[in-house]
């Protein structure tokens, strides 16, 4: 069908070596986001965009070939991403202290 399939895949890698493994992740070919969570064994989660169940077949290898253990894999039917906007807490800071007074 030539539709994206978006896929996040939640790994497993040495806590000493996450940083190494999320720059290596970034160099496969559909990888189009990669975190590196700061405690706990599924601690990089990649998302893939790939076209095919081939493609993302072959991402799935080249992850394994790096040397990433991967959990789990779920197909995102959608994603939504908010700013973060810090000016919205700062006004709730501003309150707090006033009332404080």
């Amino acid at each position: 069908m030539n539709l994206p399939l978006r896929v996040l895949f939640v790994c497993a890698a040495p806590a000493v070596e996450r940083t190494e493994f999320v720059e290596k992740a970034l160099g496969v070919q559909g990888v189009v986001d990669v975190h590196e969570m700061l405690t706990g064994h599924r601690n990089i989660h990649v998302e893939v965009v790939g076209t095919s169940t081939a493609d993302i077949t072959r991402i799935t290898d080249a992850l394994h070939e790096l040397g990433l253990t991967i959990d789990s894999s779920e197909i995102m039917r959608q994603r939504r991403v908010q700013p973060f906007n810090h000016f919205l807490f700062t006004d709730a800071l501003d309150d707090d202290a006033e009332n404080d007074d």
